[in-house]
């Protein structure tokens, strides 16, 4: 504990009170999903914050993108399949419009 104030003090003298106040916060959260359950609840929130930032996407580069970077709170979607397979599988998809899309 000790440790983490020591941490937090110094945040704060070379970086200023929002500094240490944001990595505060980002820290209890990290603490709170690391207990069984508890990013169930965040469920919500998460999702809303995909879809503010997915209907920002104009691009299949854009989709692609948020599809390999999106974080949030600590919470990723990154898939496993590789980039330009999904970015190829996407502008097939825009090119013929199929009304059914099975995997």
């Amino acid at each position: 504990m000790i440790k983490v104030f020591r941490k937090g003090l110094k945040v704060f003298r070379e970086e200023g009170f929002k500094v240490l106040a944001k990595k505060s916060l980002l820290y209890v959260i990290r603490k709170l999903l690391s207990l069984n359950g508890f990013k169930y609840v965040l469920i919500p929130l998460i999702l809303c914050e995909f879809k503010r930032r997915a209907k920002q996407i104009r691009t299949i580069e854009e989709a692609v993108d948020l599809s390999f970077s999106f974080n949030c709170l600590n919470v990723s979607i990154a898939p496993s399949q590789v980039r330009w397979k999904m970015t190829r599988l996407l502008e097939l998809v825009a090119e013929v419009r199929p009304k059914v899309a099975l995997k």
